[in-house]
């Protein structure tokens, strides 16, 4: 939720900012991230926001967001960097084969809002290239909301 006193604002360029369709999306509804930026060789920034009426939510007035929307925003962060920073045209993006998720106690944001703005750090490691294309890559990613991480 946007909150005046907590809320950082960030002026985004064209480049940075995503689209449903560019991370290959059925429908805008499901766009978790909204921005990524290049932070180094292999670092990102990610802004996401996270829908209070997500559908893994429960329908109470104020939800803890679900873990699997953390994974869901990581799988969009690596098509992402895919897309920007990888692959060249339109190569298909790879699919995860694995998921790792870990969790602070209590850390999980909560939303009586419409939706809650998550921070995510995001680092790319293992590439692996052939021919100078990439063919694999791990991707980790730590999310934070109101400067304090979470997952």
């Amino acid at each position: 939720m946007l909150d005046g006193a907590a809320h950082e604002t960030v002026a985004e360029s064209a480049e940075e900012l995503l689209t449903w369709r560019g991370l290959g999306l059925e429908t805008m509804a499901s766009l978790l991230v909204v921005s990524l930026r290049r932070e180094g060789d292999r670092s990102f920034h990610g802004r996401c926001q996270w829908p209070r009426a997500h559908p893994l939510n429960e329908r109470t007035f104020t939800v803890q967001h679900h873990p699997l929307i953390a994974v869901e925003t990581t799988r969009q962060l690596a098509a992402a960097i895919q897309r920007r920073h990888l692959l060249a045209g339109e190569a298909p993006v790879y699919g995860a084969v694995s998921v790792g998720l870990g969790l602070s106690r209590g850390g999980q944001p909560t939303e009586s809002g419409s939706a809650t703005d998550v921070t995510g750090r995001v680092i790319l490691s293992d590439l692996v290239t052939r021919a100078g294309s990439p063919v694999s890559f791990c991707v980790t990613a730590e999310y934070l909301h109101a400067g304090l991480p979470f997952a």
